[in-house]
């Protein structure tokens, strides 16, 4: 419980800080004019990796925590959720696309001859 109150409030000093949105990708090339700093990358990883082994010493952690840094965390971890929902959206939207894609190349032709041409050689 030490260790988590020690180490949560230096790994949320290094996240970015909000508001996170303008690091959102503004097209579907996911080009974005921001990038997320790598530290905030490594810092939410770690954080959600301590919540989901230890949640009761992350509850103890957070409930001490100072209303602005527990404000930061919060946006991180939406935000984090928020770009894994676009990321499993995106690649079901890419993976319809190529079913779709390998449907049309597997139909047979759209247009049936009325008349036999077979016994012409």
């Amino acid at each position: 419980t030490v260790l988590m109150a020690v180490t949560l409030p230096t790994l949320i000093q290094l996240l970015a800080d909000p508001p996170l949105e303008k690091y959102m990708s503004s097209s579907e090339e996911n080009l974005s004019p921001h990038t997320l700093p790598p530290l905030h990358t490594l810092s939410i990883r770690h954080i959600l990796s301590l919540a989901g082994l230890q949640p009761q010493n992350f509850r103890d952690a957070v409930a001490v925590l100072l209303p602005e840094p527990k404000a930061k965390l919060e946006a991180a971890v939406r935000f984090n959720v928020l770009q894994q929902q676009q990321q499993q959206q995106r690649l079901q939207e890419e993976r319809d696309r190529r079913y779709n894609e390998r449907i049309e190349l597997n139909k047979g032709p759209s247009i049936s001859l009325k008349s036999d041409f077979s016994g012409f050689a």
